[in-house]
């Protein structure tokens, strides 16, 4: 532990003491993580599709989205969450580890460190969502996996990553 450790280090030494094991203080963060963020931003935009007044804002606000079509993909993307995202999560720390990163250690990089990481990671991780999701336009991966993304007439928040 560094000397003078700052909040953010003692609530992160904190965090993955609580837990026996590493990988699972690692999924439940990093899960509960991507929860917050995902639905925290698409919870508005679900609930402004059903408020009448907001409808002249649509982009399309000729091909609403029903009730029943939201709840649909709301299944879709909790299985998606829950089955391909929640064990492609449980593979990172093992993966990083092998690699050598210490992720679960303090203190923490420099800031300018980290930021200059994040923009990296940002591209990197970007290219690699542009290029998998032109992969997923192609014959069999469209047809049998892609294409309830492009379900609904018309995108509302959670079909994003349906």
């Amino acid at each position: 532990m560094s000397p003078n450790p700052n909040f953010a280090e003692k609530a992160w030494t904190v965090w993955f003491n609580s837990f026996e094991n590493e990988n699972i203080a690692t999924v439940i963060l990093c899960f509960l993580l991507h929860e917050i963020v995902y639905f925290g931003r698409c919870i508005p935009f679900w609930i402004a599709d059903f408020i009448p007044f907001l409808q002249r804002y649509k982009l399309q606000p000729d091909k609403p989205n029903t009730v029943t079509e939201h709840w649909k993909c709301l299944k879709h993307v909790l299985f998606s969450h829950f089955f391909v995202e929640l064990p492609l999560i449980f593979s990172f720390q093992p993966i990083a580890v092998f690699f050598g990163m210490e992720i679960t250690t303090i203190p923490f990089p420099h800031w300018q460190k980290m930021v200059y990481q994040l923009a990296a990671f940002f591209v990197f991780e970007d290219t690699f969502n542009y290029w998998f999701h032109r992969l997923l336009h192609y014959g069999p991966f469209y047809k049998n996996i892609h294409k309830q993304h492009h379900e609904f007439s018309a995108p509302f928040g959670l079909v994003g990553l349906q």
